[in-house]
């Protein structure tokens, strides 16, 4: 057995252990998200949890994410691509930018009052 054959095996085994453990951590992931997912849904739906209405879980593997919401308000389920942003989520991106800029012309309309009677 020659020092190529040793080198070239090496690789295989490598690639084999690789793979194994890519399988073992998808398997975990997958696991570990049922055991999440049904505790999220038992706390939403105990009756002591009087002041939690929404729940969320964020799941990151290498480039690919997964967010798990369980919502009281909400029965059912939805699948949402993330590239692709919820028409909810731009709304409320917008409803925050409409608060800033009625926070700000408050702020000038009392500078303004300030002003005009400190002048008179």
């Amino acid at each position: 057995m020659g020092s190529g054959q040793l080198a070239s095996n090496d690789v295989v085994v490598k690639q084999q252990l690789l793979n194994h453990l890519q399988t073992l951590d998808k398997t975990l992931v997958i696991e570990a998200s049922k055991v999440q997912t049904a505790s999220m849904l038992r706390h939403l739906s105990d009756e002591r949890s009087v002041f939690t209405h929404l729940y969320t879980h964020r799941v990151e593997v290498g480039k690919h994410r997964i967010t798990f919401i369980a919502d009281k308000e909400i029965e059912g389920i939805r699948l949402e691509d993330e590239t692709h942003p919820s028409p909810i989520g731009h709304f409320q991106d917008q409803r925050t930018y409409v608060w800033v800029f009625w926070l700000i012309v408050a702020v000038v309309i009392v500078l303004f009052f300030i002003f005009a009677g400190a002048s008179q």
